[in-house]
């Protein structure tokens, strides 16, 4: 309430001890998020200043990544972000957030692979089956159409995503759609078959 008060620092004088009494909770820092908003250089300098001033909170380490990665700093979001994976009860939740890590910092293998991870963690990940589904639309719209071996391969590609997501209409209704766009082109030739 102190924050609602407008009484910032006993606010985050409250968060902060919060944050000692459960080590994965997202709360404390969700409230120091909120009073720090607007300020990205202070929230972040906090960040750093908890995770050494609070190590049994793995949580921070979550925000820090975060933090980071908003800031453009991915290399660092990476670390933070690997080490709340290797510290928390919970380490499958690190590996979509990860997995952007390494597609923004231009690791594309590492981010695919840990994108797979989530979602052979977690088949509902809604994040990491929308990242793949991108990476094979971006991919497939044009090769798909322009070779039968395109088209297959898109197939196999939508074939091994659907498996790894669960109930997630559309995975196989964009591959669908690809799929059918080049089934129409290359309909008749001896390789397709539908």
């Amino acid at each position: 309430s102190a924050q609602y008060l407008g009484d910032g620092p006993t606010a985050l004088d409250a968060y902060v001890k919060a944050l000692s009494l459960d080590a994965e909770s997202l709360y404390p820092l969700k409230g120091i998020a909120a009073l720090k908003a607007g300020d990205d250089a202070g929230y972040a300098a906090l960040l750093q200043k908890l995770a050494k001033d609070v190590p049994s909170n793995v949580a921070v380490w979550y925000f820090l990544g975060w933090s980071h990665q908003g800031a453009g700093r991915h290399a660092e979001a990476a670390r933070a972000v690997e080490t709340y994976g290797q510290r928390s009860a919970s380490p499958n939740a690190a590996f979509s957030p990860l997995a952007r890590c390494y597609a923004a910092s231009g690791k594309e293998d590492e981010a695919v692979k840990t994108f797979e991870r989530a979602l052979a963690a977690n088949p509902r990940d809604a994040v990491s089956a929308d990242e793949l589904d991108q990476r094979l639309r971006k991919r497939f719209v044009s090769e798909a159409v322009s070779s039968v071996k395109g088209a297959l391969e898109c197939e196999e590609a939508y074939l091994r995503l659907v498996k790894l997501t669960e109930a997630n209409p559309l995975v196989p209704n964009n591959g669908a759609f690809l799929l059918r766009e080049a089934y129409g082109r290359h309909a008749g030739e001896g390789a397709w078959l539908p």
